[in-house]
């Protein structure tokens, strides 16, 4: 049976990976800071911090998708994301893992001026470098109310008034 790790797999989209990997009939791996029962395997991650090669163990594909916004800025904001996912890059392929994968963003591109946008650039490079793939997605939505979706139908339920640029929502 095929095992797929999936880091950040307690976040909106790393859930939604999961359940599809498990549905799809995969072994999956939750690497994730605060290790809750799932279904399948749930292993301690935390990004930017050493990772150990052996939590690879029988894993085929890593699906990176954690990000770590608290830094906020600067070094320590590349020094946890950037620093943190070569770092989980070169612990995957010591370990033999034959697939890397990298769940990036639309604001990763040559001339991007935020620090996230960059920091994605920069991980993206080294999934590259590592034989992985680079997945963009664009706004993410399920329809469960989570995630950035969730986040500007909450606010927009809050304002008296919101701006529609055509047509009718409904």
């Amino acid at each position: 049976m095929k095992n797929c790790a999936i880091t950040g797999a307690n976040g909106y989209l790393g859930s939604a990976i999961a359940d599809a990997f498990r549905s799809a009939g995969w072994v999956t791996t939750a690497m994730v800071r605060r290790p809750k029962i799932l279904d399948g395997v749930t292993q301690g991650f935390v990004l930017g911090e050493a990772v150990d090669p052996n939590i690879f163990s029988g894993v085929d594909v890593l699906i990176h998708c954690a990000w770590s916004v608290a830094p906020g800025g600067g070094e320590d904001y590349f020094k946890v994301n950037v620093e943190g996912t070569q770092k989980l890059f070169d612990a995957a392929k010591k370990a033999g893992v034959a697939r890397i994968i990298f769940i990036s963003s639309m604001s990763a591109h040559s001339g991007c001026r935020s620090n996230y946008g960059r920091a994605k650039l920069e991980c993206e490079e080294a999934a590259l470098k590592n034989g992985g793939v680079v997945i963009r997605p664009g706004l993410v939505w399920g329809g469960s109310g989570s995630g950035l979706h969730g986040a500007i139908e909450s606010a927009t339920r809050r304002l008296p008034v919101v701006p529609t640029l055509a047509g009718d929502l409904h």
